[in-house]
C-alpha cells in the first residue's frame, strides 16, 4: 500500500500537493469503504464549516446582493419575453 494512504489532519492535507490530494481522492478513497479517508474528510468538512461561520456576514452580504440583482434581472428578462410573444 502506498505510504500517503492514511488518515491525515486539515493541517496535514493542506500541506500536500495536489496531485498527492487528488491521488488519495481517486485512489483510496472509496464509497463502497466509506471508512478510509472518513477523519481526514471530517477534518476538512469542520475546518470548512468554521471557515464559513468567520465569513458568514461578508458572504451573507454579497450574495443576498448578487441574487437580488440576478433575480431583478431575470424578471426583466421574462417580462420582455413575455410582451414579445403576446403582442397584437
Amino acid at each position: 500500500m502506498n505510504k500517503k494512504f492514511k488518515e491525515y489532519s486539515f493541517n496535514e492535507w493542506m500541506c500536500l500537493s495536489f496531485d498527492d490530494q487528488r491521488d488519495i481522492i481517486n485512489h483510496y478513497w472509496d464509497p463502497f469503504s466509506p471508512k478510509k479517508g472518513e477523519d481526514t474528510r471530517k477534518e476538512i468538512l469542520i475546518a470548512f464549516e468554521k471557515a464559513l461561520k468567520e465569513n458568514f456576514n461578508f458572504l451573507n452580504l454579497d450574495i443576498l446582493d448578487f441574487m437580488q440583482k440576478q433575480y431583478l434581472s431575470y424578471l426583466k428578462t421574462v417580462r420582455r419575453a413575455c410582451l414579445l410573444i403576446f403582442q397584437d
